[in-house]
């Protein structure tokens, strides 16, 4: 959808360990906190910055979600078919 999200993977939640990987395949690093604190931190600057470095990383989500290999149907399709 384009949404940036932000997660913290460290935890034995799954999906959050998914949304971190997610986030390094587009190439979104800043998106993957390191504790708990820094999440809170990171969401709090988002949050304050909506017009600027949140826009920034929604528009660096959507772009980069329309070239990475993880978001590419076809090939994924292609990858599976070859695999059966």
């Amino acid at each position: 959808s384009g949404l940036p999200i932000l997660t913290y993977p460290h935890t034995e939640n799954m999906p959050s360990r998914v949304a971190a990987s997610i986030c390094k395949a587009l190439d979104c690093p800043e998106m993957v906190s390191a504790s708990f604190l820094d999440y809170e931190e990171r969401a709090v600057y988002l949050a304050l910055n909506k017009d600027t470095v949140l826009k920034n990383l929604r528009d660096k989500v959507c772009n980069a979600r329309l070239k990475m290999p993880l978001f590419n149907t076809e090939l994924w399709v292609k990858h599976l078919e070859m695999g059966l």
